[in-house]
């Protein structure tokens, strides 16, 4: 018998909700999800985190578990209690950590269906971690991919079975981006101290070294001289924000590099940019290069983990590889020199979301998902 009456339970498990990719993803859902079909709530293994003031319905409850690091046995029981009291059909989680402690607990608590998001790189480098991921992977119903390398990762690395893995992409609100009149842009220009009449790269995302904001640095440096009227942008925050200024420094590019931080209108910075350029050692599924998109620009992207699904070569942008400094500038010249070309690039990356890449698109895959797990399982009953 397949439940029909009442809502499916849904809870999500994440380690906080902090700023990042990841984490954004998850309050899209929880915020999209058709509120008649499921009944959503949310897991903090440490913090709620600034993300979580993103969630806009009061129906969805937020539960912190306080976790203060090391491995911690008692959270298993705290889990498994807290599935139970509130009844969870579905335990969703995201990424290893949740993935070890959550799929436990819900077998523990009798949830019916577990699910289990990968949203980023996969590594799994430490051999007991991989052997305890494959052993967990047995009690899984279904594996979430935010791309199809990653998808590849899990069956090539982890030996899981591809009718147990789904590939659902990252989705952009196409509401929040346009990509701008001249006139748009010029007071966001003005707010961050960069002259009016210039032309502006840059990119958004955590300071963090998998970024590797080092190179795009450096390949800025090679084209400051060749443009005189470029700057460089980044927004975000984290460990290597130090090291990265020190570095403009020496380059002697600093008066042409604005470090922004964190901030909440992603929209404006993108609508900026001439050209996004993503220079990462690695990723899943890029967001923001997908906002990027959603916003009308063209896309220099290094040539790791999902962003070939999202930049087509000389269609919408150009990849690169991931350590060569020239490469990356001579790209950025590229669309920086043809007008004609970073128009066409731009209306491409636009058109490409539009299909593909909608919160729409994505949420309704997830919810497909999940109606699929408790048919399945009711099947069996």
């Amino acid at each position: 018998m397949i439940k029909s009456k009442n809502k499916y339970r849904v809870m999500h498990v994440v380690d906080s909700l902090g700023i990042g990719g990841m984490e954004n993803g998850v309050v899209n859902i929880l915020n999209i999800i058709d509120k008649n079909k499921f009944n959503l709530s949310l897991c903090c293994l440490s913090e709620p985190g600034p993300f979580s003031g993103r969630i806009m319905s009061d129906s969805i409850s937020i539960f912190s578990m306080n976790r203060k690091g090391g491995f911690q046995p008692s959270l298993f029981f705290c889990l498994a209690r807290l599935f139970r009291n509130e009844k969870i059909d579905i335990v969703h989680t995201h990424g290893w950590l949740t993935y070890l402690y959550g799929c436990i607990a819900a077998k523990m608590a009798g949830s019916p269906v577990f699910i289990n998001g990968e949203h980023g790189t996969f590594h799994l480098g430490k051999l007991r971690r991989r052997v305890a991921y494959k052993i967990i992977s047995i009690l899984v119903d279904r594996f979430i991919t935010v791309s199809d390398s990653l998808k590849l990762d899990l069956q090539n690395d982890m030996h899981i079975k591809e009718n147990k893995i789904i590939c659902i992409q990252n989705g952009v609100d196409m509401k929040r981006f346009s990509s701008g009149s001249a006139k748009d842009v010029e007071p966001i220009k003005t707010e961050y101290g960069i002259p009016v009449i210039s032309r502006v790269i840059g990119s958004v995302g955590r300071l963090e070294p998998v970024k590797n904001y080092e190179l795009l640095i450096r390949a800025f440096a090679l084209l400051k001289d060749k443009f005189n009227d470029l700057y460089c942008v980044l927004a975000g925050d984290g460990s290597c924000r130090e090291s990265l200024e020190k570095l403009c420094v020496e380059l002697n590019i600093s008066d042409k590099v604005y470090f922004i931080g964190n901030v909440d209108s992603v929209q404006n910075v993108i609508a900026i940019m001439d050209v996004f350029v993503l220079s990462s050692i690695s990723e899943g599924m890029s967001n923001t290069i997908l906002e990027a998109m959603a916003g009308g620009k063209p896309v220099v992207a290094t040539r790791v983990g999902g962003n070939n699904e999202l930049v087509k070569d000389g269609y919408n942008g150009y990849l690169v590889s991931s350590q060569n400094k020239g490469e990356l500038a001579d790209s950025i010249k590229k669309v920086l020199d043809d007008d004609a070309i970073r128009l066409s690039f731009g209306a491409a990356s636009r058109k490409m979301v539009e299909k593909n890449h909608t919160l729409e698109v994505m949420v309704k895959a997830y919810e497909m998902v999940y109606i699929q797990c408790m048919k399945d399982k009711w099947a069996c009953k």
